[in-house]
């Protein structure tokens, strides 16, 4: 009895949609890796701890915030936002997110402390902006300014 042993080249063998994906997810993990260590790189080296940049950028975010009224809609608001003057790479893309709330964030600040404003939608409607930082949904920054809540808008538990 002999046992035969077909090959193929898979040189020749077009890709299957299946390989293909694999290979287009490893492209975005190896891109969002070399991205995260840019990032990380730039934040222990002090770069986007300058005390005027991180000034600077807290300024931006009181612009915004002076700038915002409760009651503007979506896209409104993105208006206020695409106005300001904010130099590439200081603000993290603004997003609505699932649950009705874009989100501002200036650079990192070592300890966690960089700004972030909260703008939440009820209705399409501005109901609420808030400032808080990386690591505290919950606790109001020092000198930051206060929240801006209509009347029947409540904040979520975790601020």
């Amino acid at each position: 009895m002999t046992a035969s042993v077909q090959t193929s080249s898979s040189a020749s063998a077009p890709l299957t949609r299946k390989a293909a994906g694999v290979i287009l997810t490893c492209l975005c993990v190896i891109a969002v890796v070399i991205w995260g260590v840019k990032q990380v790189n730039s934040f222990l080296d002090g770069k986007d701890n300058d005390p005027r940049k991180l000034e600077q950028s807290r300024n931006l975010v009181l612009q915004t915030y002076e700038s915002l009224r409760l009651g503007m809609t979506v896209v409104e608001v993105s208006e206020v936002i695409a106005h300001q003057e904010w130099p590439d790479g200081w603000c993290n893309r603004t997003y609505l997110n699932e649950s009705g709330t874009i989100i501002l964030s200036t650079p990192f600040e070592l300890g966690a402390k960089n700004w972030i404003l909260h703008l939440m939608f009820r209705e399409k409607k501005l109901a609420a902006f808030v400032v808080r930082t990386m690591d505290s949904e919950s606790e109001h920054p020092p000198d930051s300014p206060p929240d801006v809540l209509t009347e029947e808008f409540t904040l979520p538990e975790h601020f």
